[in-house]
């Protein structure tokens, strides 16, 4: 997640952010990996941050302040209007917590449109 955020930060363009889903599948050590992965993308340089799931108020509590967590995607929709515009945004996290319904979100608030597909592995 932080070689993503400092990928973010090498383009051009407006405020750096993320708008996150939470890690899964961490075991018992989830807590403090989410807080520690906060602190990080801090440290990178990411002035704000969305996030929500089961260690959202881990993962803001890591970034500090201009940090917001949330349960689920539906508590945090109506919060992406907060993102500025013209910022470079970050959206990852697990295939789990669907965060390609944020990108649909932003793509209508801001206009634009995007032709997305994933790629199943095949091995």
């Amino acid at each position: 997640m932080v070689s993503s955020a400092t990928a973010l930060l090498g383009l051009d363009g407006g405020e750096p952010v993320a708008i996150l889903g939470c890690m899964r599948e961490l075991g018992p050590d989830s807590a403090s990996i989410h807080e520690a992965t906060g602190r990080a993308l801090r440290r990178a340089g990411l002035s704000r941050l969305w996030v929500y799931g089961d260690f959202a108020a881990n993962l803001a509590a890591g970034f500090g302040q201009g940090a917001m967590g949330y349960p689920d995607f539906e508590a945090l929709e109506p919060e992406l209007s907060r993102v500025p515009h013209g910022a470079r945004i970050l959206v990852k996290g697990s295939r789990y917590w669907k965060t390609e319904r944020a990108v649909e979100y932003l793509l209508k608030q801001f206009g634009g449109s995007v032709q997305a597909g994933l790629k199943e592995r095949s091995e």
